[in-house]
């Protein structure tokens, strides 16, 4: 049984996948078989609300703009304080669905000494497919899709291409959310591509692709890599005309948990690009985005508000983060 939550503002974007409830449970050494790791934080009990479409959507509405979910959620997403945090912050929940006879999906988020991440995850209601707004993905100017069930995500990108949203793919190695056998026809629908070192070797692999530009198919336009203290790459190309930007890291002097960092970075991103500031400004914008996520434990315990961002901008990169048009 499924109930609908209802919500307001005109969008500036949708956002699907898994939401989490997560514990960050930081260990003294490498996991291995046969080993004993001691966790390091007496807090990993504590339960932070995340989710890689959660993540964006909060960062960008701390930011001004007018972001919704499209996820399902459990009997606990009231109880759990979830709900209220989504709705204090303004994120419409309209395409949110709560399903009485499960719990919310939950995620173990386990960081290594040299900043490696093993993520476990429970995915609960977050399991059924759910339903497809039509009405809200038309009001939407962009559909941003991360990793979720594969059901209700193909049915989003199919809704998105019908009705000409452009759509924003966020990778995950997650061949269970993105089947391997589906992914070239699910991949083509985006208009943008996002993904981290790893997932762009897993996605490459499973495609049978030799290079990352083998992934400019039907309608994608643009590429972005990240690539940890290497800063982040963004590739675009338009017919013939092929473009590269190398986008340097912003580095933080307390940085604490990498979780989230990929999802600000997107947010930063984002943020950028629908105020038309060009994909070398958008990307500087990601990059400072990141280095205030990754001062906290937690995805969404150091989000800036845009005064913040703008001023460590500037600071960082001796200019005004928002360029007039």
């Amino acid at each position: 049984m499924e109930k609908n939550r209802v919500g307001t503002a005109k969008l500036d974007l949708l956002l699907s996948g898994y939401p989490s409830l997560d514990q960050i449970v930081r260990v003294n050494s490498s996991l291995k078989e046969g080993r004993t790791a001691l966790i390091e934080n007496g807090d990993f009990i504590k339960e932070s609300y995340g989710g890689c479409n959660v993540n964006i959507a909060y960062n960008l509405q701390t930011l001004g703009l007018n972001t919704g979910l499209l996820m399902n959620v459990g009997r606990d997403f009231s109880e759990s304080g979830f709900k209220g945090f989504l709705t204090e912050a303004g994120i419409n929940l309209d395409g949110v669905k709560e399903f009485e006879d499960a719990l919310t999906s939950r995620s173990f988020l386990i960081t290594e000494p040299g900043g490696e991440q093993i993520t476990l995850f429970y995915p609960g209601a977050a399991s059924q497919p759910g339903k497809v707004p039509f009405d809200l993905i038309k009001q939407s100017p962009y559909i941003v899709i991360t990793v979720g069930n594969w059901e209700h995500n193909q049915c989003i990108m199919k809704t998105a291409r019908q009705l000409g949203v452009p759509v924003v793919l966020g990778m995950k190695g997650d061949f269970v959310a993105f089947p391997p056998e589906e992914l070239k026809n699910f991949i083509s629908g985006a208009q943008i591509l996002v993904m981290n070192q790893a997932e762009k070797r897993a996605l490459l692999q499973v495609m049978g692709c030799n290079d990352i530009d083998d992934l400019f198919c039907g309608q994608v336009e643009i590429i972005i890599e990240t690539r940890g203290k290497e800063g982040s790459i963004i590739r675009e190309k338009i017919d013939s005309k092929q473009s590269v930007y190398e986008i340097p890291v912003c580095l933080s002097d307390k940085p604490l948990d990498p979780s989230g960092v990929g999802d600000a970075f997107l947010a930063g991103f984002l943020f950028g690009y629908l105020k038309g500031q060009g994909l070398l400004r958008s990307g500087k914008i990601g990059s400072v985005m990141a280095s205030f996520t990754i001062e906290a434990r937690g995805c969404l315990n150091n989000v800036p508000k845009l005064g913040e961002l703008s001023q460590r901008y500037c600071n960082y990169f001796q200019e005004e983060m928002l360029k007039e048009e």
